[in-house]
């Protein structure tokens, strides 16, 4: 794992491309703050459904790819965690 692309719903093609490039780092798909219950339960069922669509599987096979699907609470402590890792590294070797 090299780091982290953040894409925001409206911003999903960039990884694709990222991809296509080979600069494509772990995606972290977010929406911006406000969506109501409605809305967050309909953007992860279009993820949920991309990720166990049979194209996805076979992409991330042929890539060599970790599947991994979080969403909510799990996600923000992943990305917390995440963040802290990296806090921890950055502290540790005096970069801030």
């Amino acid at each position: 794992m090299r780091g982290v692309s953040e894409e925001t719903t409206t911003g999903v093609h960039r990884l694709y491309e990222m991809q296509k490039a080979g600069t494509l780092l772990f995606p972290a798909i977010m929406a911006p703050p406000g969506l109501s219950a409605g809305q967050q339960a309909f953007w992860v069922d279009v993820f949920k459904k991309v990720y166990d669509s049979d194209e996805w599987k076979k992409f991330m096979s042929d890539n060599a790819l970790q599947p991994d699907f979080k969403s909510g609470l799990e996600f923000r402590l992943f990305i917390q965690q995440y963040q802290q890792l990296h806090q921890d590294i950055a502290t540790k070797f005096k970069w801030v």
